[in-house]
Parts: structure tokens; sequence; C-alpha cells
């Protein structure tokens, strides 16, 4: 393989997830569906009527430090309304790498000018930290202090 070494390729297997994820979320718009949209790990449900959902994914490549995230947006009727994908130069860990996608969905969601927002992300440890006072993850703890900020600039939110 010319021009090419082992860790590119790894962090080429890793973009491929992200995008097939992005690429299965972007088929799923021409399905039909009344209250779910397909994905690899979980069935996506709808907000509540007059809210917007935010998904937001991380991937973080080990052995470079660095990490990307993509954020999808739908309507309370399933409709797609924007989407987003951000790279991450330096990031620490894995669960680095999904505060700053989540962080980003707080982004998308001011730029819509959403009130009542519903922020999904798979990672059971950045919503723990995001709903604590403290920080167990003291490395991502200026992330998640910004985090706490941007979802609290909604007049409505939740994070699940």
């Amino acid at each position: 393989m010319h021009g090419i070494n082992r860790s590119q390729i790894t962090q080429t297997g890793r973009w491929r997830e992200l995008i097939l994820f992005l690429l299965e979320e972007w088929a799923s718009l021409f399905e039909k569906s009344d209250h779910t949209v397909p994905s690899r790990t979980m069935h996506w449900r709808l907000p509540e009527s007059g809210w917007i959902k935010l998904k937001s994914d991380g991937g973080f490549a080990a052995d470079e430090q660095m990490g990307s995230g993509g954020v999808i947006v739908r309507n309370d009727r399933g409709e797609f309304m924007g989407a987003s994908r951000i790279f991450f130069g330096e990031v620490l860990s894995a669960a680095h790498a999904e505060a700053l996608a989540c962080l980003e969905a707080t982004r998308v969601g001011a730029r819509l000018a959403a009130t009542r927002v519903v922020f999904e992300t798979d990672s059971v440890e950045v919503v723990s930290l995001v709903m604590n006072k403290s920080f167990d993850r003291f490395e991502i703890g200026p992330v998640i202090q910004e985090l706490k900020r941007g979802i609290q600039s909604f007049q409505d939110f939740k994070l699940i």
C-alpha cells in the first residue's frame, strides 16, 4: 500500500463507521414510518409535539488522539431539519469526543433558534456528568461545563 500507513487504515475504518451511520440516517428520510427511524443500535423515537430532537454521536481514534462528531436534527414529525459534522483536533477519550459532539448539538440548536429541544446521545457517561454537579472525569470538565451552559440556554430541554 503505497503512501498509506497502518494508523491511516485504522482511522479510515472509524470514519467509515461514522459515514455508514450517517448514510443510514439519510436513507431513513425516504422510508415511510409513523414513529421510529431504524438505526443499528436503537430505534429513534419522535420528540413530543412542538419539540425537536438533536441526536449526536462522537467518534474517537485512540492511536491518533483525534475525534469527530455528527448531529442529526429532526422535528416532531420525524422530518429531517439539518445535520452537522465536525472534526475535533486533539481528543483525550471517547467520552471527550461524545461530549464535544453534544456541544456541537447545542450550537446547531442555537443556530436553528430552537426553544424546546431533546438532546440525545448514546453516551451514558456524558449524560451522567451533565446531570451531576461533580466531575468524575476532570480532563473533560471544561467541556461538560460549556455543555451544561449550552443546554440550559434553551427554554425547555431534555438530555437522554
